[in-house]
């Protein structure tokens, strides 16, 4: 039967192992069909900056501008699961300490395939709404509008701004603010031509919430809560 030692030693072999294998599946994939591993640039103003060697000595930069990059390679961050656990249970602050790395990180690639800054962005957003800050919920907010990651995201961030309004008591601009995240929200696919056509009738148009519905449903309750 293997020691108490070998059994560790084994454990910290395999965690090694795993380790080695994130890191070296953190690629950004150019346009060109060609891929460089994170661990082999930097960020820098708009580019991935490369040291190359020189046989007879020194190194040059070589700079692959983020136009350039078709995707990140990079594995799902575990952070953004247990992030989106702790805001699902309240904890806004503990949910920003494991948000706010990614964050940062993926910054420079917000509409890049592949990129988890959206979700950690969106993420981020609703853990500030259960705490006090509303200039850093309004910032948030404004950030994911102005980012253009599509109407889903853009919601995202209309609620949270509607929220504020319906915590300071400005019903009216909550109320528009609604209205536009109706307006912008995409209509379903309609039935293919002939697809059904004998045995199901016409959808009902939907019935309008109230506002009252509105503000106590669990998307404000966050926001309202003193």
């Amino acid at each position: 039967m293997p020691s108490a030692f070998v059994l560790r030693f084994a454990s910290f072999g395999f965690a090694l192992a795993a380790c080695a294998a994130s890191a070296s599946a953190q690629r950004y994939l150019l346009k060109d069909g060609s891929a460089l591993a994170a661990a082999d640039v930097t960020l820098a103003a708009n580019a991935l900056v490369q040291q190359v060697k020189i046989p007879s000595g020194g190194t040059y930069e070589r700079r692959f501008p983020f136009a350039d990059i078709a995707r990140l390679d990079f594995p799902e961050p575990p952070a953004l699961d247990e992030a989106e656990a702790l805001v699902t249970a309240g904890q806004g602050e503990a949910a920003l300490k494991l948000l706010d790395p990614v964050y940062r990180q993926f910054a420079a690639f917000p509409k890049t395939p592949g990129s988890p800054w959206s979700r950690a962005a969106s993420l981020r957003l609703q853990a500030l709404l259960l705490g006090n800050d509303e200039t850093a919920i309004g910032a948030a907010a404004r950030e994911l509008m102005q980012t253009g990651l599509g109407p889903e995201v853009t919601g995202v961030a209309q609620l949270a701004l509607a929220r504020l309004d319906a915590r300071a008591g400005r019903e009216a601009l909550a109320r528009l603010m609604l209205d536009e995240i109706v307006k912008d929200a995409p209509l379903p696919s309609p039935p293919a031509p002939g697809c059904c056509a004998a045995t199901s009738p016409p959808p009902a148009p939907p019935t309008p919430r109230p506002w009252s519905a509105t503000c106590t449903s669990p998307l404000f309750s966050a926001a309202t809560r003193t």
